[in-house]
């Protein structure tokens, strides 16, 4: 893994670049939540569960992640007649490093003063009547406070304190932030794996994540978990998706 340039950071005096905030995730109606070192709603809290080591390498030393996806389609040819068949379309995507446009690095130094920004990128194939793409998507609050202080009772007493995770949404609309992977055929087929800290649907799962320097994240995924497949087939017309995550990578020094 790349080797980034030994810097000091003031920051707020607690490991990170600034105050984060602070999330009471006991009134709200989480299905489930978690730290990214395994604290989880229901569960015992442990001190190596809050994770302060995976969200301060997070923050400062995250380089990318590993997955792949792809996303295909085909409609056979009917007779002699081109119009009723014969296409074909595909997508895919594997890897992505946070400084993979030199435009937009952002080493580790770099984030003294903000912090990752959201990333976005697409694959797609269209000849109709068939599409294919695959999207790979990091939400991170803008830029800002992406990582939040979970406390299971009132933030004011730091007893109750369970350790650090994503920004979550507490409007009970949905999630703030996550890493997510999309493959998907012209609505035949759809695979969704992403990984967030909270969820406030009853058919999301705890996962975890391995890591280059040897920490688990632990996150809170969609159904399908860290690895999909889908798949279908009717009337001459056949299509697949797929993603998973495989790994996390981060600088070293």
């Amino acid at each position: 893994m790349p080797t980034a340039e030994s810097f000091t950071a003031l920051g707020a005096g607690n490991g990170f670049a600034s105050c984060l905030t602070k999330i009471d995730v006991s009134d709200k109606s989480f299905d489930k939540w978690t730290t990214l070192g395994g604290n989880q709603k229901g569960g015992a809290v442990t001190e190596s569960g809050k994770g302060l080591a995976q969200a301060m390498q997070f923050l400062w030393n995250l380089e990318g992640f590993k997955f792949s996806a792809s996303a295909s389609a085909s409609r056979a040819t009917f007779g002699e007649d081109p119009v009723r068949g014969g296409e074909s379309v595909s997508a895919s995507l594997t890897d992505y490093s946070t400084d993979a446009d030199s435009s937009e690095k952002i080493v580790p130094r770099d984030r003294v003063c903000g912090s990752l920004r959201d990333q976005y990128e697409n694959d797609s194939d269209v000849d109709a009547p068939l599409a294919a793409s695959v999207t790979f998507s990091f939400s991170t609050n803008n830029g800002y406070n992406q990582l939040a202080r979970y406390y299971n009772g009132v933030t004011s007493n730091e007893d109750n304190f369970v350790g650090y995770g994503f920004m979550l949404d507490t409007t009970g609309f949905g999630q703030d932030q996550e890493i997510a992977v999309q493959a998907i055929t012209f609505n035949r087929t759809s695979v969704i794996v992403s990984l967030a800290s909270g969820s406030y649907s009853t058919n999301s799962q705890y996962c975890s994540i391995s890591s280059n320097i040897g920490f688990t994240f632990y996150f809170v995924c969609g159904k399908d978990g860290t690895s999909g497949s889908d798949s279908y087939s009717s009337g001459g017309t056949t299509a697949q998706a797929s993603a998973s995550f495989s790994r996390l990578d981060f600088y070293t020094y």
